[in-house]
């Protein structure tokens, strides 16, 4: 929380790199300049300039965070007790709830989401920002939607998707868990924390956790596509769905099945004078229509190209195994060698 008038970020001039030093005085290594920051105000949010310094100070008195590179500060609204009903946020807030959300509560907008308490018997968050949850959230009907990161000490029976990260500070148990980044579950004091058992987890950066399975339940856990990048493939591949329908429907109106500049030369020449223009213009459509199949071919090779760089880099770790997982070893790491997603089920 910040107040307003509050100055929230400065950003300083990149440097120049200077070389490193052994103990002996003696220079190694290649210096590497600072790379200058693309950050804007974002809500409530003003931008200063002063020499190379550029300064952000908050508007309002409120809740800041940075999303892409964009800088926000949100005014919170407060709910005092437990939701039982459905909340919307008003646009450009974010929302503090006391208590817990419980069956028949749910809470939506365009900012963070803080529950103090818990998300339970079908409780349901959909939030563009980030989700912190301060106790849990339990029950098969209960949903936890983020645009941003998610925070959670653990998850029984429920489901999150996010396009950021998710944190768990205990276990999962039978969850369904979706991540655009990577999934963590840390893991401190109980035996059981660090642990996801059963339920089925994707993330598109890597998976981290002390242990997976256990011996009553299957868990299935895989490194999956980034959400984001999928929905934009998916938009290009009905895209190109739909260039085909069309220009398949051309060629059965003008009786041609292949795309060739001397056959279309020769179908304006032939037609009458009253039917030459309507020729042209499906002609001039179907053009339009080929050059917008290669664009989106092209774009799908780049997303496709994306996604193939993140399996790369993707890891699951595992700081140890169940007896019914495999033998013990710290770290476990597992790679992707292809662009197919890679998972691992077991008990």
């Amino acid at each position: 929380m910040v107040a307003g008038g509050t100055m929230i970020a400065e950003i300083t001039p990149p440097m120049a790199g200077t070389p490193g030093r052994n103990v002996l005085g003696k220079q190694f290594g290649e210096a590497t300049d600072a790379v200058s920051l693309s950050v804007s105000p974002g809500d409530n949010v003003r931008q200063e300039e002063t020499g190379e310094r550029t300064y952000f100070y908050a508007e309002v008195e409120g809740r800041a965070s940075v999303t892409d590179g964009v800088v926000h500060v949100r005014p919170v609204s407060y709910v005092e007790n437990n939701l039982e009903r459905p909340m919307e946020v008003a646009a450009g807030h974010e929302v503090h709830i006391r208590g817990s959300i419980r069956s028949g509560g749910s809470v939506s907008g365009e900012g963070g989401v803080i529950v103090e308490g818990m998300v339970e018997g079908g409780g349901r968050v959909e939030a563009k920002g980030d989700v912190v949850i301060g106790k849990g959230v339990v029950g098969r009907e209960s949903r936890i939607n983020s645009g941003g990161n998610v925070y959670c000490p653990f998850v029984q029976q429920a489901s999150i998707v996010a396009r950021g990260d998710v944190y768990i500070d205990g276990h999962l148990i039978g969850a369904q868990i979706s991540a655009g980044g990577q999934l963590v579950i840390r893991g401190h004091g109980e035996e059981r924390n660090g642990t996801a058992i059963g339920g089925r987890i994707v993330a598109a950066r890597g998976i981290q956790a002390r242990r997976l399975g256990g011996t009553r339940a299957e868990t299935m856990v895989a490194i999956g596509p980034d959400p984001e990048l999928a929905g934009q493939i998916r938009t290009v591949d009905n895209a190109l769905k739909f260039i085909k329908v069309n220009v398949l429907r051309i060629f059965r109106t003008l009786g041609i099945n292949d795309v060739d500049a001397t056959h279309f030369k020769r179908l304006i020449d032939t037609a009458p004078a009253h039917q030459r223009q309507p020729v042209m213009a499906l002609l001039a459509k179907l053009k339009a229509l080929i050059k917008a199949r290669e664009q989106s071919m092209q774009k799908r090779k780049i997303l496709e190209k994306g996604q193939d760089e993140l399996y790369k880099l993707a890891e699951i770790r595992i700081r140890s195994a169940s007896s019914r997982t495999g033998s013990a070893s710290s770290p476990r790491r597992s790679r992707p060698s292809s662009s197919r997603p890679t998972s691992t089920t077991g008990r």
